[in-house]
C-alpha cells in the first residue's frame, strides 16, 4: 500500500508540475476589464489540474475540467491600475500585464462603425493630439464560420490611443470614448467588432434565429455544412431552384430560355464588365430578375472532359444553367462563382450558358473581369467566355419575395459573424 501511495503521489506532482496554462484569445496585454462587476477569467490548462488566478490582491483558485478549460469569477474591483493578471498551475504561470479596471464598450455594426478616425473631418490633427493611455481598444477581426468557436482563431491586440494607432480605430467608437471619459473619468475600452455590409440575422445566435420560426430551413442545412460542403451546396441549389420556379413570374416558360434550341435572337446585347446599372442607360434604376445568355464553340476532346464553370461575382445572386441544366446557385454579391459541370452536359459544338441574375437593390448583375470567365477544364486549359452576352429583363423586384440567402456567408448568412 505504502508503493502505491507514493507511486500516486508521484503521478500526481508530475502531471501538475509540468501543467500547461493560458489564458484564452480574448484576453492580452493592456486590456480593459469592467469595474465594479464580477469578471469572468477564463482560458486552458492541463485536464483536471488547479489553477489559481491573480488580480492584484485577489485571488481565485479553480480546476480545469477534463478537457483542460477552466473558468474563474474575479470579485468587483474598482477603476483604475496598472494590474498584472496571472493565472497558475503547477509550475507554470501565465500573466497579462499593464491590465486596467474601467468602462468595456462593444461596437458593432456596419460599415459605419468600420469607418475608421483617420478619414473623419480634421483627421491629421486629431490623431496627432490623440495621446491616451487610458482610452484603449480592439479590433476583433472578420472571421466567419459555420459552428460556433470555442475560442478566437488569434489572440486579441488591445492598443492605447495615440498618433500610431487612432487613425485605425472605429470614429464612432473613438469620439465616444473620449466623450465618456470626460464624465466617467475611468479607463475607456472600446471593443469593435463590425462587418459591413452584414445582416442582423449573421450575428444572431441559432435558438433566437429558431424563435423567428422563419430561418429553420436554413439552419438545418447550415448543420449539414459543417459536416459536408458539397452536400449542403446541393441542398441548397435545390431550395434556390424551388424558390426561383416558386417567385419568378412564368418561371416555367422562362426554363427555355436556358437550353440550347431557345432562339434569342430578340434579346438584347450587354457587355458584362460592371453592373447592369452601369452599362445599360434603361437599366440604370432596375432592381429584379434579368436573364443573360452567351454561347461558347467547343471541340469533342473539350466536351467529353471534365470542367468548370468560372463566372466571378453575381450581384446579388444567381441561377447558372449550361445546356439547359442547373450547375449551380449562390445569393451573395461578392463571391465569386465556380460551379462543377456534370459529366455529359458538355457538347461538341454549340453550348449555350445562361444565367438568371437577382438583385435586390445598389449595383447588380455579373460585375466581374470578362477574362475571369471561362471554362476551366481538367487538363488546365480553358476557354474564355464572351465578353458581349444576350439579356432579358424577366421581373422587376416588386414581383417578387425576397430570396432566401445562403446560410453560411458572412454578411447575409445565418449566424456566422463572430459574437
Amino acid at each position: 500500500m505504502r508503493v502505491l501511495l507514493t507511486t500516486l503521489i508521484a503521478l500526481t506532482a508530475a502531471s501538475t508540475a509540468g501543467a500547461q496554462v493560458a489564458f484564452d484569445n480574448i484576453f492580452s496585454d493592456h486590456a480593459v476589464l469592467q469595474r465594479d462587476k464580477p469578471v469572468k477569467i477564463w482560458g486552458t490548462a492541463t485536464a483536471n489540474a488547479p489553477v489559481t488566478v491573480e488580480l492584484s490582491d485577489t485571488k481565485v483558485s479553480v480546476t480545469a475540467d477534463a478537457k483542460g478549460q477552466w473558468s474563474a469569477t474575479l470579485p468587483a474591483t474598482k477603476a483604475g491600475g496598472p494590474h498584472t493578471l496571472t493565472a497558475t498551475s503547477g509550475t507554470e504561470t501565465a500573466a497579462l500585464n499593464d491590465v486596467v479596471m474601467g468602462d468595456v464598450w462593444l461596437c458593432s455594426g456596419q460599415s459605419n462603425m468600420e469607418f475608421q478616425t483617420k478619414y473623419a473631418t480634421n483627421a491629421y490633427n486629431e490623431i496627432q493630439n490623440s495621446a491616451n493611455p487610458d482610452i484603449r481598444f480592439v479590433t476583433v477581426e472578420r472571421d466567419a464560420q459555420a459552428n460556433p468557436l470555442e475560442t478566437l482563431p488569434k489572440r486579441l491586440e488591445w492598443r492605447a490611443v495615440g498618433p500610431d494607432t487612432t487613425g485605425d480605430t472605429s470614429a464612432v467608437c473613438y469620439y465616444m470614448a473620449k466623450e465618456l471619459q470626460k464624465t466617467q473619468k475611468v479607463p475607456i475600452g472600446m471593443i469593435r467588432s463590425s462587418w459591413g455590409g452584414t445582416t442582423i440575422q449573421s450575428w444572431m445566435s441559432e435558438p433566437a434565429l429558431r424563435e423567428l420560426k422563419t430561418y429553420d430551413q436554413g439552419l438545418e442545412t447550415l448543420k449539414t455544412y459543417s459536416r459536408d460542403e458539397a452536400k449542403a451546396t446541393a441542398e441548397w441549389q435545390a431550395i434556390m431552384l424551388d424558390w426561383w420556379q416558386a417567385n419568378e413570374p412564368d418561371a416555367k416558360l422562362k426554363a427555355t430560355w436556358a437550353t440550347r434550341d431557345f432562339d434569342d435572337s430578340a434579346w438584347d446585347t450587354i457587355t458584362v464588365d460592371g453592373f447592369w446599372e452601369g452599362t445599360k442607360p434603361e437599366l440604370a434604376y432596375f432592381d429584379g430578375v434579368i436573364w443573360y445568355r452567351t454561347t461558347v464553340t467547343l471541340t469533342a476532346a473539350q466536351a467529353r472532359q471534365a470542367a468548370t464553370i468560372e463566372l466571378g461575382p453575381v450581384d446579388d445572386g444567381d441561377t447558372t444553367f449550361v445546356n439547359g441544366k442547373v450547375v449551380g446557385a449562390t445569393e451573395s454579391w461578392n463571391a465569386p462563382r465556380t460551379y462543377a459541370i456534370p459529366k455529359g452536359t458538355l457538347k461538341a459544338g454549340k453550348n449555350v450558358i445562361a444565367v438568371r441574375a437577382y438583385d435586390s437593390g445598389g449595383g447588380g448583375g455579373l460585375w466581374g473581369k470578362p477574362q475571369d470567365r471561362k471554362i476551366a477544364f481538367a487538363d488546365g486549359s480553358g476557354v474564355t467566355l464572351p465578353a458581349e452576352w444576350k439579356y432579358k429583363v424577366s421581373a422587376p423586384l416588386s414581383a417578387l419575395k425576397n430570396s432566401p440567402s445562403t446560410p453560411w456567408l458572412a454578411t447575409s448568412g445565418l449566424t456566422c459573424c463572430p459574437r
